[in-house]
């Protein structure tokens, strides 16, 4: 069995079918399954990702090397692997790599190395010129074929925009001030619903990246839940925010993060009448010094958060709850949505029957 590695270094964050690694990408794909050649990938990274969803949609047998720090659940991340990505196992070996636990930063560079190591033809597609890829290539004996490359482009491509005061909608000062909003935004990953194959056939499928702001928010209506999340919060515990902010001052805190690659929140929102929120188990978030968290009890450290050092979060006037949110049990009348543009706004009134409103005139 002969096999080849697509390589790609790191690309932008919001891929699509019409991203120029995407659709070299696919094409080389193509030609492996039509030469009866194996992909030897792996997973940790979009690029490495989107080769492995693209040898299970062709059905090609593939070899994925799997960077773990040690043999801890082994079995179990093998199994969650094999069903995120539909792969085949009749088609399909996952051949660990096991690295110094301290030494993370470099296991990158080992994945890379062991997937070359392990194929016959190396197929490079997208490089950046000083990356790990690009320098292993260097000192290589392997058969290359570079009929499917192409430009590299910054990773960099900020998805940012700012929302003006003056660009506001007079309209949503009329009703905003009855709810408590759950902002989101735009998904670097997938989202907690599905799975990372139909992440990446999404990505195959669409011509602009289709886990924006506004696609996010349709998800949430069509499952009629909000997932929560542990990222950030005290004891991991998973809670949904909103925000008692009016979306007028909530607009000056969507501002681009470097660190993260996104923005911190989008116009796009679930309100939830404010009158409700003790019922619906939505409580006040209690902003304190870092150094008296620990002196609430454990069942209550989920309704805390730091004052913050560089940020000052009392800014936001967070409530949170616990769990996941459902919507399904919840009266229309008690919902409003927001959203960026008004064909925006128009296309939720008309396709689930709820209040919605633009943020920008």
């Amino acid at each position: 069995m002969s096999y080849a590695a697509i390589l790609i270094s790191r690309q932008g964050m919001h891929p699509s079918s019409d991203s120029d690694w995407v659709i070299q990408a696919r094409k080389a794909a193509e030609y492996i399954y039509m030469q009866n050649l194996s992909i030897c990938s792996s997973v940790g990274m979009k690029t490495w990702e989107l080769v492995t969803s693209l040898a299970s949609i062709y059905k090609i047998p593939i070899k994925v090397i799997l960077p773990l720090p040690d043999k801890t659940k082994i079995n179990s991340i093998k199994e969650e692997i094999y069903k995120q990505f539909n792969l085949d196992k009749r088609l399909s070996v996952i051949e660990p790599l096991y690295y110094p636990d301290k030494d993370k930063a470099n296991s990158m560079r080992l994945r890379d190395k062991a997937v070359i190591l392990s194929s016959d033809i190396l197929m490079p597609i997208s490089l950046r010129k000083r990356s790990s890829l690009t320098e292993l290539l260097k000192f290589n004996q392997k058969r290359i074929n570079k009929n499917f490359m192409t430009e590299f482009e910054s990773v960099n491509k900020r998805q940012a925009y700012v929302i003006e005061e003056k660009d506001i909608n007079p309209e949503i000062s009329l009703i905003s001030q009855k709810y408590l909003i759950h902002w989101t935004r735009s998904a670097n990953q997938k989202w907690p619903t599905e799975k990372e194959i139909d992440y990446y056939s999404s990505i195959l499928s669409n011509s602009r990246y289709p886990r924006g702001a506004f696609e996010t928010l349709k998800n949430i209506l069509n499952r009629k839940a909000i997932i929560s999340s542990s990222k950030n919060m005290p004891h991991k515990t998973k809670t949904v925010s909103f925000s008692g902010l009016v979306p007028a001052k909530a607009a000056k805190l969507m501002r681009w993060r470097k660190r993260y690659c996104q923005m911190s929140l989008e116009p796009y929102g679930i309100g939830i009448k404010s009158k409700l929120a003790e019922k619906l188990s939505i409580f006040k978030v209690h902003y304190v010094q870092k150094n008296q968290i620990s002196k609430f009890p454990d069942d209550s450290k989920w309704l805390t958060q730091s004052v913050g050092q560089f940020t000052d979060w009392r800014s936001e006037y967070e409530y949170r709850h616990k769990g996941d949110f459902l919507l399904k049990d919840m009266s229309l009348n008690d919902i409003v949505i927001f959203t960026k543009t008004k064909e925006e706004s128009d296309e939720i009134s008309r396709r689930y029957q709820i209040k919605s409103v633009n943020m920008l005139k």
